[in-house]
C-alpha cells in the first residue's frame, strides 16, 4: 500500500539581482552631457553669431537725384548742394534737404562679422512709405553684380546673398520722397534723423534672424509730412 504524503510547499522565487549603480551613473552622465551640448549649441546661435556681431555698416554715396537711375547699374544726375556730409553732435552725418518727388540714392556698406557663413534673404528700409519712418516710395534695392567685390555695376537683390565670414558687402537703396499729402494719419515734422537705414533678414546655422545695423546718421531736413 502506497503512503500518501502532502506535497512540499512551493519554493519562493529568488530576489532579482540588484542592477549595478554604474549604469545609472552612466545614464545620468549622458543626460547631463546632452543638456550641456544643447546649451553650447544655443550659445553659438544666439551669442557668437547674434545680431550684435553679425553686421556693422556705414552709409556712403548719399545723393538727392532729379530722377531715378534708368537701370540698376546706371547713375543719375544729382542735385548739387542737396546733401551735406559733416560732423554732428553724435558723429558723422549726411544732411539731406528733402523735396517731395525728388529721389534719394544711398549706398550702405556692411560686413559679416560672424565666424560662420551667412545667407542674406531679404533687405528693406524703414524709410519706406509702408514701414517705419514712411517717407520713401518706389524703393528699389540692388547689390553689386559681383556681390561682395569692388564692382560698381549693380543688379537687383534677387533671391539671396551668401556671405563668407568677414566678407564686406554693399546694398544700394533708391527711392522717391513722398512727403506732401492730405492723409489724416500723416504728421508734420521739422525733420527726421536716423542711423538705421536698412533692415536685413538672414539665416545662420539654419536659424532665421533680422537685424538693423547702425550706420552713418542720415538727417532729413524738413519741414515735411511723414506717414503719407
Amino acid at each position: 500500500m502506497t503512503d500518501l504524503q502532502a506535497p512540499a510547499p512551493p519554493t519562493a522565487p529568488a530576489d532579482p539581482p540588484a542592477r549595478p549603480r554604474r549604469r545609472r551613473r552612466l545614464m545620468t552622465g549622458l543626460v547631463v552631457a546632452g543638456l550641456a551640448a544643447a546649451t553650447v549649441t544655443a550659445g553659438l546661435v544666439t551669442g557668437v553669431v547674434g545680431p550684435s556681431r553679425l553686421v556693422e555698416g556705414s552709409s556712403a554715396g548719399t545723393a538727392l537725384l532729379v530722377e531715378p537711375p534708368a537701370s540698376p547699374g546706371a547713375e543719375a544726375e544729382s542735385v548739387d548742394g542737396a546733401v551735406v556730409s559733416e560732423d554732428g553732435a553724435f558723429g558723422p552725418e549726411d544732411r539731406v534737404r528733402v523735396e517731395d518727388g525728388r529721389w534719394l540714392d544711398l549706398t550702405v556698406s556692411l560686413r559679416n562679422e560672424s565666424p560662420v557663413p551667412v545667407r542674406v534673404t531679404g533687405i528693406s528700409t524703414p524709410l519706406s512709405t509702408s514701414r517705419g519712418i514712411s517717407v520713401l516710395d518706389d524703393v528699389e534695392v540692388t547689390v553689386p553684380v559681383d556681390e561682395v567685390g569692388p564692382d560698381n555695376s549693380w543688379r537687383p537683390f534677387g533671391d539671396g546673398l551668401d556671405l563668407a565670414p568677414g566678407a564686406d558687402w554693399r546694398v544700394r537703396l533708391v527711392g522717391r520722397f513722398d512727403v506732401e499729402c492730405s492723409s489724416p494719419f500723416s504728421m508734420t515734422m521739422d525733420g527726421i534723423q536716423t542711423n538705421r537705414l536698412v533692415d536685413v533678414s538672414y539665416e545662420v546655422l539654419g536659424v532665421s534672424r533680422q537685424v538693423s545695423p547702425e550706420v552713418t546718421r542720415l538727417v532729413l531736413e524738413g519741414p515735411l509730412r511723414a506717414n503719407c
